[in-house]
């Protein structure tokens, strides 16, 4: 019985220590849209010939937090379809392995979405892939069994908001 008591303690304080965390909120550079993150986040910025993009990123343990936009000014066939190109990437993460489980359509502020659920073993990934003029806005979540449910990786949903 005297061994359970300060396991109690831990839990609960970790508990406590999650349950009051700060967020952190995040704007695209290229003003598109805003999202909260459970804590400081990291920023990459990447470009090549064709693209160039943004990411925020957090690594929670094994769960890992990104919003990112990519500008596709320069690929046509992003600008002549985009729902057809946003379709290919969902197929492309295969290659990483993941495996799409759940596809959905969705349109947020008269824009054109997908809602991707991939599986990779136990592990869980969901994504958002928004078209927006010249840009992919891609928002995501992936880590052990579980994840999905979490109350973190609602709030973070949740928090997303097109400009």
């Amino acid at each position: 019985m005297k061994r359970l008591i300060p396991v109690t303690v831990v839990a609960t304080c970790a508990a406590f220590v999650l349950a009051s965390q700060q967020w952190v909120d995040y704007t695209s550079p290229y003003g598109c849209f805003s999202i909260s993150f459970p804590s400081q986040y990291k920023i990459e910025k990447k470009s090549n010939k064709k693209m160039s993009f943004e990411s925020a990123s957090l690594d929670v343990g094994k769960i890992s937090y990104e919003a990112l936009v990519e500008d596709f000014e320069n690929i046509p066939e992003f600008r002549q379809n985009p729902i057809t190109f946003m379709d290919k990437a969902i197929v492309s993460v295969k290659s990483g392995s993941w495996t799409p489980r759940d596809v959905k359509a969705f349109n947020v502020n008269g824009r054109q979405g997908r809602l991707a659920t991939y599986t990779r073993g136990t592990e869980q990934m969901r994504t958002y892939l928004i078209a927006d003029g010249n840009y992919l806005v891609i928002v995501s979540v992936n880590g052990p069994a579980g994840v999905l449910e979490s109350q973190d990786t609602t709030k973070y949903f949740n928090s997303f908001r097109l400009k």
